[in-house]
Order: C-alpha cells, then sequence, then structure tokens
C-alpha cells in the first residue's frame, strides 16, 4: 500500500502581527528570554495558529535594523550569517540581508542558528541604537511641497 501526502509548513500565523510591540531593548541572556517570553504569553494566541508549537516568543529587530521589536511567530533557523527579522510586510521572522552579525567582534553568530536564540547575538540590536544615533544626528529635512515635488536640503 503506497500512501502519498503532501506536507504543507505554514510559513506564518495570522495572528503575529497583532502581537507586534516597539520595545526599547531585547533580553540579553537565556533566562531574561524566558521571563520576557511569560510575561508576552504567545501560548494563549497559539490555537490561532496552523501550526502552535512553532508559535514563540521573539525579540528581535525591524528589517530597517533601527528598532526592536518582541512578536509571537513562528520559529525558523536564521542562514548565512544574518539578524534575524520580524517583517510585518510578509508577516515573518527570517534573516535580515542588511545586516552580517557573523562579523561582530564580539559574540558573531554562526552560519546558522535558531530565531529564538536571536538574545546570543546582541551586536543585532546595537544595530538599532546606531541607526537611531544616525539618524537623530542626520540634519537633512525633506519637504514636500503641494504639486508633489520633493526637496532636500541641509540644517547644518
Amino acid at each position: 500500500m503506497l500512501i502519498l501526502g503532501t506536507l504543507q509548513i505554514s510559513v506564518s500565523c495570522p495572528v503575529s502581527p497583532s502581537t507586534v510591540e516597539i520595545v526599547d531593548g531585547c533580553p540579553d541572556s537565556a533566562e531574561k528570554w524566558r521571563e520576557a517570553a511569560k510575561r508576552k504569553n504567545c501560548a494563549s494566541y497559539a490555537n490561532q495558529c496552523d501550526e502552535p508549537d512553532r508559535f514563540v516568543y521573539h525579540c528581535v529587530i525591524n528589517e530597517y535594523a533601527n528598532k526592536t521589536l518582541e512578536v509571537c511567530a513562528y520559529r525558523k533557523i536564521i542562514v548565512l550569517g544574518h539578524c534575524t527579522e520580524y517583517n510585518l510586510d510578509v508577516n515573518r521572522i527570517q534573516q535580515n540581508f542588511r545586516t552580517n552579525c557573523s562579523n561582530f567582534r564580539q559574540n558573531p553568530c554562526p552560519n546558522w542558528y535558531h530565531s529564538q536564540e536571536a538574545y546570543k547575538y546582541e551586536g543585532c540590536y546595537e544595530l538599532t541604537k546606531q541607526m537611531k544615533k544616525e539618524l537623530t544626528t542626520d540634519h537633512a529635512q525633506v519637504t514636500l511641497s503641494n504639486s508633489g515635488s520633493v526637496s532636500t536640503y541641509s540644517t547644518n
């Protein structure tokens, strides 16, 4: 007897976007990660997902590497030495191709790791602080006119 079936793996859970919260920082140890996960209580949303066992707490950068987010989402293996991001547009945890955490001096990330272990690579969170600093020290101002044209000028 031959049984053929299809294996369907979901890449996201529809409830994830409603769990996103911008935070000032992320846990930097397994213990703090567990405490934050308990507080976020992703298990209370998991029954709304196709694969509730994969629906876990994350604290990661956003796709622009300028914010840290807490979110309940499907865990994923992150590859090629990139930071973990949650991308709201595609509603999933994934590698951030704008980053390369394998080059970090302290705690470089390996070629692959589990997304729920992002706390091990604090340098990814530090990138958000650098981006915020660059944005606040950049004195360029953009003006949109009534005609729709854009003008950029420096206030230095």
